[in-house]
């Protein structure tokens, strides 16, 4: 679980950034970090309240919280 105040965070899809790459709070960087280690994605420390992903990732993201809203049987409006 993130600790930041993940509730103010808006996750935006960035088609300028390159392939695999993701653009956070530092906060939000650690705890990327913690949880899933050194991993295959360019995470990089940004200064919005929002993570700025690209494309890729964005679609990824999406597919992954789709398939998660039809396990747990509900969609989110």
């Amino acid at each position: 679980m993130i600790s930041y105040d993940a509730g103010r965070l808006d996750l935006c899809e960035s088609p300028e950034l390159p392939e695999r790459t993701l653009v956070a709070p530092l906060p939000v960087v650690r705890e990327i970090r913690a949880l899933l280690g050194m991993i295959d994605v360019d995470i990089r420390i940004g200064s919005a309240d929002a993570v700025f992903v690209s494309s890729d990732l964005y679609a990824a993201f999406s597919e992954w919280d789709d398939r998660q809203q039809n396990e747990d049987g509900f969609e989110l409006n």
